[in-house]
């Protein structure tokens, strides 16, 4: 195998690990900015679907970034940007703010999703066989990573600010190390696209007979994941800690 598609893996596998770790160690303490910001369950609902909104406007506006820049930048850009943004959510003490920091979360998080998954089906193509698994268990390791991070701390009794600040560094130092070798993609040419013949035509049934249950997948696993915290601690009056632990789970 060639040496620089190796190495693009070895950061790719790296950016799933750091977008796993950082969503993880964030969503555990759901239940922290909740009390917080004495935050209702609607106010939850309110925040949690801006952020949705906003990730899938993040992943449309990064597939045109990757276009003009190659996917490369884009995703080491949105990756770091996402880890600022970690830290970000525990510094406002208002409402408005947590939705600016959050919402901005949201819309970095959809245009890494996107990006690293370009990197990831790029560089399977160079391998010839399927190896997109390895990638989103390496997500899945991060998340891990995450979960037992956050209990340890909420154990601890550390506050939300430097728990965050903490991820945070953790995101950039292994962005700037570890992410330097993904593969790089020629920005693509509007206007000479498909030979210079227009767009190619997309085939609409079959990507909405894959986009439909991933979507319905992805909203379950996204409901579980932010109101499980909520569901143990409010609803069963588990600490947050057994909350972590049960999402590390």
């Amino acid at each position: 195998m060639d040496q620089p598609v190796s190495r693009a893996r070895r950061s790719c596998f790296a950016a799933f690990g750091i977008q796993g770790f950082g969503f993880a160690s964030l969503i555990t303490r759901l239940p922290t900015i909740k009390d917080r910001f004495d935050l209702s369950d609607y106010e939850v609902l309110a925040v949690l679907g801006t952020v949705a909104v906003l990730s899938g406007i993040g992943s449309v506006l990064a597939g045109y970034a990757a276009a003009r820049w190659g996917s490369a930048v884009v995703l080491r850009l949105a990756l770091a940007a996402a880890s600022v943004c970690i830290a970000l959510i525990a510094v406002p003490h208002s409402l408005g703010g947590l939705l600016v920091t959050t919402c901005s979360y949201g819309l970095c998080v959809g245009a890494v999703d996107a990006t690293m998954n370009m990197q990831g089906v790029g560089i399977q193509d160079q391998y010839g066989r399927s190896i997109m698994v390895g990638f989103h268990g390496m997500w899945s390791l991060g998340a891990v990573v995450g979960g037992v991070y956050a209990t340890i701390s909420l154990e601890l009794d550390w506050s939300l600010l430097p728990t965050l600040l903490a991820v945070s560094a953790v995101g950039l130092l292994l962005n700037g190390l570890l992410c330097r070798d993904l593969l790089a993609h020629d920005p693509i040419d509007g206007t000479t696209a498909a030979g210079g013949e227009g767009r190619p035509r997309v085939p609409w049934w079959p990507v909405l007979l894959l986009a439909i249950p991933t979507f319905v997948m992805w909203f379950l696993d996204s409901a579980t994941s932010a109101w499980g915290g909520i569901y143990l601690t409010d609803g069963l009056s588990a600490s947050e800690s057994a909350a972590a632990l049960a999402f590390t789970a």
